[in-house]
């Protein structure tokens, strides 16, 4: 009784932890949802299309990821930063009309990267060697424009800390109707209508959840926006060369996390059957589930570090930052000895084939178990003006996995692209800790670093 009692004054003492708490709990519970939803999406892929179809639907998505992030232009992470502190200036009028300039620019660039993945999707198909790949990089390019539209605006009921709404458009419900669309489209296949349409089955459900969350996603953002707080002193809205200013360092940083994160299924794909493809994505797939807590506490700490940097308030920064990784730890090992000791029933649930990604699945977990140890790293550069850093780190770390990919995948196959991606994870999260340190005056890693050592 005593130590709930010391828990509940801790708690009341400290306003920030509550909330980091209070809301990394729903978030956590939305996102497990969001992921049980989207394991359903693959298995559904995996029951119609075995192996071979999870690969082809993965490489697509690779590809319409790749053209999303160069369209947002760094537009979707800046626009979060405007808006945690501009609502918290109480200048929502200033806030509106960046808005709307971010919207014309996200606008352009993404009608530009769906046109241009469109015409070169029979280019890249041949350049993994699988030219059929070319009709499926084609239907994934007209994804490109609702995926930017909904990434702002999804962004921007972060920033205005509707956690619940952020999660709910941009995993749990979007995964949802992509299965509900998925069954639609069988339906409708198996009574020959467009039967030809059949094979792109999983691109086509994908792409319409997308649009369907987008249109969700403006309206809810548009109408918090209005009964957001405005009494604070308008102050001159930014420009659009300032947005760009802010967004395009966050453009590389954003365009490099992709890259790494997708370099091993694209090598895979040159270097290997889209069979692998599919096993390998299944593996990574289970694996992210030890990060799913760190992603939760950072879509409540982002706004909060953001806030705190606007007030110069770095103490505050290490000490949530600290409290976050700490949490994260204790709830991510649980799941990280589970899925060590049935990796090989996990993973026949999707079927026999699958089997074959245990010794992928068991690396994959010692890179992410490394990130969420580390904890919100990243996110504490980025809300503080050092995404610089941050960019230079995922250059170094992009060359360091593309070069073990290279080398690892004709070698060790999945395996060796399992291998590749563990190592550049633990690299960047290192690279990031220890500047973290210098930014703070304090390690926030756990299991906790003490300073001098």
């Amino acid at each position: 009784m005593q130590l709930i009692k010391d828990l509940k004054d801790k708690l009341q003492k400290d306003p920030h932890f509550l909330e980091l708490l209070k809301g990394s709990g729903t978030a956590f519970v939305l996102r497990i949802i969001g992921l049980f939803f989207s394991y359903i999406f693959l298995m559904l892929i995996s029951r119609y299309f075995g192996s071979a179809g999870v690969g082809i639907f993965a490489l697509s998505l690779v590809f319409l990821n790749i053209g999303g992030t160069f369209a947002k232009g760094g537009l979707h992470i800046s626009f979060l930063r405007f808006v945690s502190e501009y609502v918290s200036l109480k200048d929502v009028s200033t806030l509106r009309s960046i808005y709307k300039k971010v919207l014309s620019l996200a606008g352009v660039f993404s009608l530009t990267f769906s046109i241009l993945l469109y015409f070169l999707s029979p280019f890249l198909a041949d350049l993994l060697g699988k030219p059929y790949l070319s009709s499926y990089f084609k239907i994934m390019s007209i994804g490109v424009v609702p995926l930017v539209y909904l990434s702002i605006n999804t962004e921007g009921l972060r920033g205005l800390k509707r956690i619940k709404e952020y999660i709910l458009f941009s995993s749990c419900l979007l995964n949802l109707f992509a299965i509900f669309i998925f069954f639609t489209c069988v339906f409708c296949f198996n009574f020959g209508f467009k039967l030809e349409l059949k094979v792109f089955t999983p691109e086509i459900s994908y792409i319409s959840a997308v649009i369907i969350m987008l249109v969700v996603a403006f309206f809810s953002f548009q109408k918090l926006l209005k009964k957001a707080e405005n009494t604070g002193v308008s102050t001159k809205s930014l420009s659009y060369s300032e947005i760009l200013n802010v967004s395009l360092p966050m453009l590389v940083s954003g365009s490099l996390i992709i890259l790494v994160t997708w370099t091993d299924t694209i090598m895979l794909g040159w270097l290997g059957s889209v069979s692998d493809v599919g096993i390998y994505n299944v593996a990574i797939k289970i694996a992210r589930i030890v990060i799913v807590f760190l992603t939760s506490v950072n879509t409540i700490a982002a706004p909060k570090f953001a806030e705190f940097y606007a007030n110069k308030d770095y103490k505050a920064i290490a000490r949530v930052a600290k409290q976050a990784s700490k949490l994260v730890f204790f709830l991510t090992f649980p799941f990280v000895i589970i899925i060590l000791i049935f990796p090989d029933r996990i993973l026949l649930l999707f079927g026999k084939d699958f089997v074959n990604g245990k010794v992928a699945l068991i690396i994959l977990i010692s890179g992410f178990l490394f990130n969420a140890m580390a904890g919100s790293v990243g996110n504490i550069l980025q809300m503080t003006g050092n995404q610089r850093y941050h960019r230079n780190v995922l250059i170094i770390g992009t060359f360091l996995n593309i070069f073990l990919n290279y080398f690892l995948i004709p070698v060790y196959g999945l395996n060796g692209a399992a291998i590749a991606s563990a190592v550049s994870m633990i690299f960047w999260n290192f690279m990031f800790s220890i500047k973290v340190k210098k930014l703070t005056g304090e390690w926030v890693f756990f299991p906790q670093i003490k300073n001098g050592e």
